[in-house]
């Protein structure tokens, strides 16, 4: 189904516009300065990048976490998309990628 809706030509566009309260705008011009991103649709880019990242390994059934090589200690990333996510790659047959695999 991503293949599909990528499938879209290079050459059409689509505008998307969010209205964000001032505290979500600070979050996002700090996550800008710190990754030395200059535009906001490049971190948008970034954003959909890693979530998209974060997907496929969920719906392979694998967890996200952040590990500290100091202590040993990892924390599990846990956010209602994913269980969702989760649940969605335990009801399909999916390919190493994580997305679903193509009926034959």
């Amino acid at each position: 189904m991503l293949d599909a809706l990528m499938d879209t030509p290079t050459d059409q566009k689509t505008r998307v516009q969010v209205e964000l309260n001032p505290r979500d705008v600070a979050r996002m011009n700090w996550l800008m300065m710190a990754c030395s991103i200059e535009s906001r649709k490049d971190l948008f880019n970034n954003a959909t990048s890693l979530l998209e990242w974060v997907v496929k390994e969920v719906v392979k059934g694998r967890r996200i976490a952040s590990f500290d090589d100091d202590t040993m200690e990892r924390d599990i990333l846990s956010m209602p998309i994913l269980s969702n996510a989760a649940q969605y790659g335990a009801e399909q047959d999916t390919t190493r990628d994580g997305r679903p695999e193509a009926a034959e």
